[in-house]
C-alpha cells in the first residue's frame, strides 16, 4: 500500500501532467502534500527499509523536474513524517501527537525556507511570485483570463473592475497584477500560512497513517471522535489577551506587529472556527442526520461561515459548555 502511494504521489513531477491547468491548481498540492502522509505510513508500518524505498519513489519523480526541488521537499516533509511514524509506533496520544508533529511540521518549513533563500538569494515572497508568475505563462490566454477573473471576484462584486475589462486585459498584464495579488497577500499572511500549514500536515500526517495502520491490525492509540474534540479550559482568555496585545503593539507602531496582529488574530478565528464546527457535528449527530445531508451541511458552514458563525460559535462553546449544557438537558429529559 505504502508504495502504491509512493508511485502516485510522484506523478505529480511528470511535465506533461504538470503543466495542465486543472492538475496544476487543484491536484498537484494534494499530491504534493501526500508525500509525508507516505512516509508516515510507511515508516510506522513497515520501518526504515520501506520507508526508504517508499520514500524514495515519491522524491525520486521530483527529479523529472531538476534535483533542485528535492532539498525543499525533504527538508520540508522528512522531519514531520519522521515524528508521526514514532508517535504512532508508540501509541502515543492524538494531542500530544499532534503538538509534537505540527512543532517538525514547521521546522522543516522554516529549514525549506532557509534552504531556499540561500541557495536563490531570494526572500521566499519574492520565490513564490517569481515561481508563480512563471507557471501561469505556461498556460494558454483563456486560462489566464480565467485564473485572472477568479482572483478579482471581490472586486467584480463591488463594482471596482468590470468583466469586459477583465477579458481585455493581455495575458502579461494579468500575470503581472496577479502576482501584485499574491505578493500584497503573502507579506501579510505568510506566517499565519506556515502555521496553518503546521497545524493542518500535523492533522492530516497522523490521522491517515494512523487509520491505515489500525486497519490493518497495528495497535494505535484511541482517539476521540471530532464532536468530541475540545479546546483546553479558559482558552478562550489566552486567545482574548493575545489579540488585545497584538492590537495595542499594532496601533502604538511598534516593529512588526501590524503582521503579528493579523496572524494572532487569523490562528485563533480558526481554532476556534474548528470547535464550531466540531459543536455543529456534535449537533447535527444529536438530531440523527444522515450523512448525505450532515456533508453538506458540513461543507456549506465551512464556505460560508468559516469567519462568523462558526468561530463565535467555537468562542461559546469553550466559554460556557454548550455540549454540556445540552447533555444535561438530554438527561433531565429523561
Amino acid at each position: 500500500m505504502a508504495i502504491l502511494f509512493a508511485l502516485l504521489s510522484a506523478l505529480e513531477f511528470f511535465p506533461y501532467v504538470v503543466q495542465t491547468l486543472p492538475f496544476s491548481v487543484i491536484l498537484l498540492p494534494a499530491f504534493v502534500l501526500a508525500i509525508p502522509i507516505v512516509l508516515t505510513y510507511a515508516l510506522a508500518r513497515c520501518g526504515f527499509a520501506y520507508g526508504a524505498v517508499a520514500g524514495g519513489i515519491a522524491f525520486g519523480g521530483a527529479a523529472l523536474l531538476g534535483f533542485s526541488t528535492l532539498p525543499y521537499l525533504a527538508a520540508a516533509f522528512i522531519p514531520a513524517a519522521l515524528a508521526a511514524s514514532y508517535m504512532i509506533t508508540k501509541a502515543k496520544r492524538f494531542r500530544t501527537s499532534f503538538v509534537v508533529i505540527s512543532f517538525a511540521a514547521l521546522a522543516g518549513a522554516v529549514l525549506a525556507i532557509v534552504i531556499l533563500t540561500s541557495t536563490s538569494n531570494m526572500g521566499v515572497v519574492d520565490y513564490a511570485v517569481s515561481y508563480y508568475g512563471g507557471q501561469l505563462s505556461l498556460f494558454e490566454d483563456a486560462q489566464v483570463t480565467l485564473i485572472y477573473g477568479t482572483m478579482r471576484t471581490a472586486d467584480l462584486l463591488a463594482g471596482a473592475v468590470t468583466q469586459e475589462a477583465i477579458n481585455l486585459t493581455s495575458k502579461a498584464d494579468a500575470i503581472v497584477r496577479m502576482q501584485e495579488i499574491l505578493r500584497d497577500f503573502l507579506n501579510v499572511s505568510i506566517v499565519y500560512l506556515l502555521m496553518l500549514y503546521s497545524m493542518g500536515l500535523g492533522y492530516f500526517t497522523y490521522i491517515i497513517p494512523r487509520a491505515y495502520a489500525k486497519r490493518e491490525g497495528q495497535s494505535v492509540a484511541d482517539m476521540h471522535k471530532f464532536k468530541d474534540y475540545a479546546l483546553p479550559k479558559r482558552f478562550w482568555i489566552v486567545a482574548v489577551v493575545s489579540v488585545i496585545a497584538s492590537m495595542i503593539g499594532s496601533s502604538v507602531g511598534w516593529t512588526g506587529f501590524d503582521i503579528l496582529e493579523s496572524t494572532v488574530y487569523s490562528v485563533f478565528l480558526f481554532v476556534f472556527m474548528i470547535q464550531g464546527l466540531s459543536l455543529m457535528v456534535y449537533w447535527l449527530d444529536e438530531r440523527k442526520t444522515g450523512k448525505g445531508l450532515k456533508t453538506v451541511l458540513l461543507i456549506g458552514a465551512v464556505i460560508l461561515l468559516q469567519t462568523t458563525i462558526l468561530p463565535l460559535a467555537g468562542l461559546a462553546e469553550n466559554i460556557i459548555g454548550i455540549r454540556k449544557r445540552m447533555q444535561a438537558r438530554k438527561v433531565e429529559k429523561k
